[in-house]
């Protein structure tokens, strides 16, 4: 991937990728995953492999779906980003 994949965050959505995937206390995945990504501002930036955040995302939202709002905020990013892999793969070459 050369150039970051960007996403607009809503509050909920930071909130989430905030306690649940980049807080290293609170991760409910494995801990020599890191997240290929950050947050800028309000955007976040995955600027490694798709799938690896998509996974990361879709098990931080399972782990967590006794808060049902946060847990969808992170299933809708975890959508973008298959989406965006789905398209970057169907580019020609």
């Amino acid at each position: 991937m050369g150039e970051a994949y960007k996403i607009k965050l809503s509050e909920a959505q930071q909130s989430a990728l905030e306690i649940f995937i980049l807080d290293p206390i609170h991760a409910e995945f494995d801990p020599e995953e890191e997240f290929p990504g950050h947050i800028q501002g309000k955007t976040l930036c995955v600027t490694g492999d798709l799938e690896k955040a998509w996974r990361i995302l879709t098990d931080a939202s399972n782990a967590n779906e006794d808060d049902a709002h946060l847990s969808h905020s992170l299933t809708t990013l975890a959508t973008k980003c298959i989406r965006e892999l789905h398209r970057q793969r169907s580019q020609p070459q």
